[in-house]
């Protein structure tokens, strides 16, 4: 895969460069022409409504362009494709909204799903209802769902959340620096994990999924059955 020095879309996913600078980020050139000197202290400063401006307009251009980006997401897939040799998953503790930790480790004798997402991403946001929905139908005390949000604070995903017709009911960790996703090797956002229930890595999905397909449950109720 070629380097990237900035965020890229691309057929069914966001990928991000290895920097760890939040997506969205503005850094403002030391040259500024909309700076002015201020005769009364020496300071320089900035007329309140060109800030004022500028900010709106950076907003709009965001927002104008997730919309964008959601109605240009092809379809979700299903496939999810075997890892092989199968290997250990990398343990992690992260905390959820509320701050209670969760560790890994804590799921095993479970299938789990882990998906690494950010609210800025489309395709993400276009598969956490059916990813949802597969938690309701599935989810009990052999499977579990850790969706692992990326550089993102949790106010923030909160009022996410709270924009969807369906609230998430499994868990929303936080990975701030992207480490954890650093040791899953993960390239591309959505990601997605299927764990079994001795703690290896048996499949993977770069991309959208359609969680909610007969394919993916038939998938992880073979795993569920597995000794």
């Amino acid at each position: 895969m070629r380097q990237l020095s900035r965020l890229t879309v691309t057929s069914d996913s966001l990928i991000y460069p290895s920097s760890r600078r939040r997506p969205g980020s503005i850094a403002l050139n030391k040259l500024d022409p909309g700076l002015r000197r201020d005769d009364d202290n020496g300071k320089y400063g900035r007329p309140r409504n060109i800030g004022v401006l500028l900010m709106v307009t950076c907003f709009a251009l965001l927002a104008n362009s997730i919309v964008n980006a959601e109605s240009d997401t092809p379809g979700l897939g299903y496939q999810f494709t075997p890892l092989t040799p199968l290997a250990a998953a990398p343990d992690f503790t992260l905390k959820d909204m509320d701050g209670e930790s969760y560790a890994l480790h804590d799921f095993r004798g479970k299938v789990v799903l882990i998906n690494f997402w950010a609210t800025w991403c489309p395709p993400c946001r276009k598969e956490m209802p059916a990813l949802e929905a597969l938690y309701k139908k599935l989810g009990d005390e052999s499977f579990a769902v850790l969706a692992v949000n990326q550089w993102e604070d949790p106010d923030h995903v909160f009022a996410y959340t709270g924009e969807l017709n369906v609230f998430p009911t499994f868990p929303i960790l936080f990975d701030p620096e992207s480490a954890i996703s650093e040791d899953y090797g993960v390239k591309g956002l959505p990601t997605s994990f299927l764990i079994d229930k001795k703690g290896q890595l048996v499949y993977r999905a770069v991309g959208g999924r359609d969680f909610d397909h007969a394919e993916v449950e038939r998938l992880i109720r073979g795993l569920q059955a597995e000794e």
